[in-house]
């Protein structure tokens, strides 16, 4: 996630930090130099003295860009959308984390509440780790939080799916606790929304767009970037290769835009920042206890917050 002031003109045109630019500029490339070449033909310096007659109408071609566009908007939104879902799921963890400390807390004897919520800060980077394994920081918190409670490391070693399992082992603690049935209720209600964030996330994870649909747009843009200079030359001679730049880096960069928020665990610049977000909750949950804090993480030089 990038996250940086409003940038100035200069930034505007010229910062490549956060931007799709790199992603995209070998595609930008190539239909820079096809146009080139169909200009040298239109010319007839490429294919000898005659120049080449590309008796091809710009109106379809407007048309179709038309429709291109509107369904690269629409696969754009529907990106956007699990993008912006998996946000509002990390932030409904961060609640409930605070709700389950605020009551675990004040009820509980400091050991069992201890325990409880190292159990659910365990099964916040678990499944951090889960969603994007590439996060080293995530799996040491993990043993960091794990590491004084043996027993339960060992049952954990063996389990299949280890963010459910510790809401299940957090869950046993709770019903040790010996509150009251409403006050254990109301405690458990918090893990089960837990493990709806969880399944919110892992449903997002493992559900692309269907595929038959991303290939049908990737196919007709390319098609589109690679006719176009043909139905523009007559009009625009020289100035093709301008145009077709931009109509490229405007289609692919809304394509990998869209691919980018397709997957919003993702490791790109566009991926939620799920290290930082686990460490807020790691903070507001110690505080809770009355524990020494890790201080927040914030964004490095170029405005990158993972």
């Amino acid at each position: 996630m990038i996250l940086k002031e409003t940038p100035t003109f200069w930034e505007l045109m010229f910062s490549v930090n956060g931007s799709i630019v790199v992603a995209i500029a070998p595609k930008v490339l190539f239909a820079s130099i096809l146009s080139i070449a169909v200009c040298l033909g239109q010319e007839g310096l490429v294919f000898g003295s005659d120049a080449l007659e590309y008796n091809v109408f710009f109106g379809p071609f407007a048309a179709l860009g038309v429709a291109i566009s509107l369904f690269l908007g629409f696969r754009n939104n529907a990106c956007y959308d699990r993008w912006w879902e998996g946000r509002k799921q990390l932030g409904q963890q961060l609640v409930d984390v605070r709700n389950f400390t605020r009551i675990v807390a004040t009820v509980a004897e400091p050991k069992d509440a201890e325990k409880a919520v190292y159990l659910v800060l365990a099964h916040v980077h678990a499944l951090a780790y889960q969603l994007r394994p590439s996060e080293p920081s995530a799996q040491l918190a993990l043993e960091k939080y794990m590491g004084g409670y043996a027993d339960e490391t060992q049952q954990l070693a063996k389990e299949p799916h280890a963010a459910d399992a510790l809401l299940r082992m957090a869950a046993k603690v709770v019903h040790g606790m010996g509150c009251d049935s409403i006050t254990t209720m109301q405690i458990l209600h918090h893990l089960d929304r837990l493990g709806g964030v969880q399944g919110a996330c892992e449903r997002i994870a493992v559900t692309p767009l269907p595929y038959t649909y991303t290939l049908l747009i990737h196919r007709t843009t390319y098609m589109y970037i690679m006719l176009a200079p043909f139905a523009i030359v007559a009009d625009m001679h020289w100035v093709t290769p301008l145009f077709t730049s931009i109509i490229a880096y405007t289609f692919f960069g809304l394509d990998e835009l869209s691919r980018c928020l397709e997957n919003p665990f993702g490791v790109s610049s566009l991926g939620l920042a799920l290290q930082a977000m686990a460490r807020n909750i790691e903070i507001t949950a110690l505080a809770g206890l009355l524990q020494d804090c890790p201080l927040p993480i914030r964004p490095d030089e170029n405005g990158l917050l993972m």
